[in-house]
């Protein structure tokens, strides 16, 4: 949507609209790597590629599980037990605010695990999960927040289900 409307939003003392970031541009330059999270996706855009991959956005209780649940075998979670973060009982390693200090989204592979959802509640979709733009305290699941179907900004991303 940011490409067709020749730009995406910032919150700067309010949603600022800035010309020429897009997915490719996340902060008005070129993204560093290809395997950054495509942002600037409202949530139209987000299901419609899942579907084209034959997958689909989670629900709620899918994203939930997803982020605080550990279900695979894992060396540093243990198997089934749900964590108070996407990083574990405490808020580590994670690119948000206060932590990593990045302060931009950047290639998902260089920071440990981190889980961001997409679902929807009415008219809007919820974005919630591990972001650079929030600090961790916004990372619980008590931090989820509901944003309109047609809103795209350079923080919010998506995850795609796969049934089988």
């Amino acid at each position: 949507m940011a490409e067709k409307n020749d730009g995406g939003y910032e919150w700067e003392a309010g949603w600022q609209k800035r010309n020429g970031w897009t997915y490719k541009n996340p902060d008005g330059f070129k993204a560093e790597s290809l395997l950054e999270p495509a942002v600037y996706i409202n949530k139209f855009e987000a299901e419609n590629y899942c579907k084209s991959i034959n997958g689909r956005l989670p629900n709620f209780n899918e994203w939930k599980v997803a982020a605080y649940q550990q279900l695979l075998t894992s060396q540093e979670f243990e198997r089934n037990k749900i964590y108070k973060y996407p990083s574990g009982d405490i808020p580590k390693n994670m690119n948000s605010q206060g932590l990593l200090n990045y302060n931009k989204h950047m290639d998902v592979t260089k920071p440990p695990e981190g889980i961001n959802g997409l679902v929807t509640k009415g008219e809007d979709s919820l974005t919630a999960g591990a972001s650079w733009w929030y600090g961790s305290s916004m990372t619980k699941v008590t931090g989820a927040q509901y944003k309109p179907f047609k809103f795209y900004a350079i923080y919010v991303g998506f995850v795609c289900v796969f049934d089988k």
